[in-house]
């Protein structure tokens, strides 16, 4: 069950500087039903912002931008991985597939670099007006300003997991690019947001606000702690992470009692957004799930069955499974999860393990294990599965097109069957998506026209 849910806005735009705030805001949120939602206000001009009645709406169309955002880098980062197989005509896709992550040029690229920006851009402009009007005692409802700071949290997050260096341009005004050490500095900046979150949540009681940004809080660290183990862009010799914080941000979530099978995801539909990913694969099938996955019907471009076991039963594991069934027949539309329970028991797995802790790693594996009635992991007898292989798989099925897989497989040593010998992913561990071209002809600091 998902909890909360979140329904992506229709969002136009060209790209950062291009007005993203006013186009953002002419087409928001329409049917609400969870916290997050609001009523879909009237057509707004920018001028109408400085209003404090247009708090929602902005919140909303920052919802809608790092929505976008966050669906359009996803695609070209898990193509790059072994979760997605290019079976299209565009060379963009089958350069992904064999491990080329570096050509700004390349198409998908082009598409979610500005996408992603832009999200950002307007996630941070609705913290900086919810604020203000907070600070005037004009904001009518304070959970409006904690979840701008829960997007623009997801869209820090998400540009440091899935890009290799970004700019934080406004609007026409052009930024340098970040570089490694502002790359990881990013997660630093989500953090602090999530912070503010938790904090006015708790104010108000807000148990769902505040059980998310803990959620994100504990994804974040992370996050962090995996992209510092790959500062140096070779597969590492001990590629777990254990990250006190992390851990215990993940403690406190699950002290807040959620669902047990708590996803904090971004919805989609035919009234709101397409999913850029969903569109990508089961409607112009340029690409299908991975052979590694599943078993492809005769025309190699739709999944037939699903092929992936899982290592105690050795029958198909139903989490995979059930991702895939979801993906598949939800096409365009399909929901994309940001965060889960099952990743924050699995962020506890993996510290225990790199500790030494068996018995707590077991554990919380077998806690995501239990959520699809699948036996417990005995280390004691099942001794031809190690706890670190069962770590890998149960991320592996658990947290299919969410942006994990491509980093998990550079710690863990892990090579596509479509890399070639001299790609990037081969020949730099680590590497991830660069600033697209359509940011480095634009901007004077990466152009030289400054």
């Amino acid at each position: 069950m998902t909890n909360p849910s979140y329904a992506a806005a229709r969002c136009a735009g060209r790209s950062i500087r291009s007005g993203a705030l006013l186009l953002a805001l002419t087409s928001v949120l329409g049917a609400c039903n969870s916290l997050f939602e609001v009523e879909n206000p009237n057509q707004l001009k920018e001028a109408d912002l400085a209003n404090a009645s247009a708090a929602a709406a902005i919140a909303n169309g920052a919802l809608a931008t790092v929505a976008n955002g966050f669906s359009a880098s996803l695609l070209p980062q898990t193509a790059i991985s072994d979760e997605l197989k290019w079976v299209g005509s565009y060379d963009s896709g089958r350069e992904l597939m064999f491990g080329g992550a570096t050509n700004g040029r390349n198409e998908f690229m082009m598409g979610g670099y500005p996408t992603m920006a832009q999200g950002r851009w307007m996630a941070d402009e609705a913290i900086a007006r919810l604020e203000a009007f907070d600070k005037a005692g004009q904001l009518a409802n304070r959970d409006d300003l904690a979840r701008s700071y829960v997007y623009a949290a997801i869209a820090y997050t998400s540009i440091a997991d899935m890009w290799e260096d970004f700019t934080l341009s406004d609007r026409r005004t052009a930024a340098p690019a970040l570089g490694s050490a502002g790359m990881v500095k990013m997660y630093d900046t989500a953090i602090g947001y999530l912070d503010n979150a938790i904090t006015i949540a708790r104010a108000r009681k807000s148990t769902s606000i505040e059980a998310a940004a803990m959620a994100l809080r504990a994804r974040a660290r992370h996050g962090k702690a995996v992209r510092s183990l790959l500062a140096p862009r070779k597969t590492p010799t001990n590629g777990l992470v254990n990250d006190a914080a992390a851990v215990a941000d993940a403690r406190q979530f699950f002290a807040l009692n959620p669902e047990p099978d708590y996803k904090y995801r971004f919805k989609f539909s035919a009234t709101t957004v397409t999913s850029t990913l969903g569109a990508w694969v089961n409607e112009r099938r340029e690409f299908r799930i991975g052979d590694a996955y599943v078993i492809p019907d005769a025309t190699d471009k739709q999944v037939a069955s699903v092929r992936l076991v899982d290592p105690i039963t050795g029958q198909v594991d139903p989490a995979i499974s059930g991702i895939i069934n979801e993906f598949k027949v939800s096409r365009q539309y399909g929901p994309l999860t940001v965060v889960s329970a099952r990743e924050l028991h699995l962020i506890i797995a993996e510290a225990a393990l790199a500790g030494g802790d068996v018995a707590t790693a077991a554990s919380e594996m077998n806690a995501v294990r239990a959520l699809d009635n699948l036996p417990a992991y005995n280390p004691a007898v099942h001794t031809t599965v190690t706890p670190r292989d069962l770590l890998l798989h149960e991320r592996r099925a658990n947290l299919l097109l969410q942006g994990r897989r491509l980093l998990d497989m550079y710690r863990f040593g892990v090579a596509s069957p479509q890399w070639q010998s001299a790609s990037d992913a081969v020949r730099t561990p680590g590497i991830l998506l660069p600033i697209a071209d359509v940011e480095r002809l634009s901007n004077c600091y990466l152009n030289g026209s400054c």
